[in-house]
């Protein structure tokens, strides 16, 4: 955060012409000259630097964390990952009447298991209904799944409702036709 101030106020200085270009060749040729200087900015340099790529390392470590859950069994460690989670309430939600599409995004940390899931609905469909089903199978499913008692949080988000979709006439009108005739077929043959 520091650099990046720097660097930025540095860039509006050196735009608005703040500083003269005197002066900032002044200023290197002194860092240059002294040797005092030189050690100070690359000591001060080499700490920068570990410093940013230790702050890279927690932050991914952190995000691949966050993108599987663990817990221990008798005989090991088991990890599942948060998007074998998420297709599995894709599966277990898919058969209830009045959803036409589920969007689960599942969520880890030390507080439990958050999923919010964004739906789909189909018309005709009580909210309040389906909402509460929809909570109570994610909850009841993955807790018998994963064999936890954790807090499991669902939220349930409505993006939109759809009519239903009618059967193409198209469709029904070929299952019930009679076979193609073939063509050429009045034709002497020579």
């Amino acid at each position: 955060m520091v650099i990046t101030l720097l660097v930025g106020s540095s860039f509006v200085v050196i735009s608005l012409q703040l500083v003269s270009i005197d002066d900032v060749v002044g200023v290197l040729n002194s860092v240059y000259a002294s040797r005092d200087f030189r050690v100070v900015l690359g000591v001060s340099g080499f700490v920068l630097a570990t410093l940013g790529f230790v702050i890279f390392q927690l932050v991914t470590l952190k995000m691949q964390r966050e993108k599987t859950i663990a817990f221990t069994t008798p005989d090991g460690q088991v990890t599942v990952s948060l998007e074998a989670i998420e297709n599995f309430i894709r599966r277990i939600t898919k058969h209830l009447h009045g959803i036409k599409e589920i969007r689960p995004d599942v969520v880890a940390n030390r507080k439990g298991l958050h999923v919010f899931a964004k739906v789909t609905l189909l018309e005709e469909t009580n909210i309040p209904e389906i909402s509460e089903e929809i909570q109570r199978l994610i909850r009841k499913k993955i807790q018998d799944m994963l064999g936890i008692e954790e807090n499991i949080q669902t939220r349930v988000h409505i993006v939109k409702i759809v009519s239903k979709e009618p059967e193409p006439k198209a469709q029904a009108e070929r299952e019930t036709s009679v076979e193609p005739v073939m063509p050429y077929r009045d034709y002497p043959e020579e």
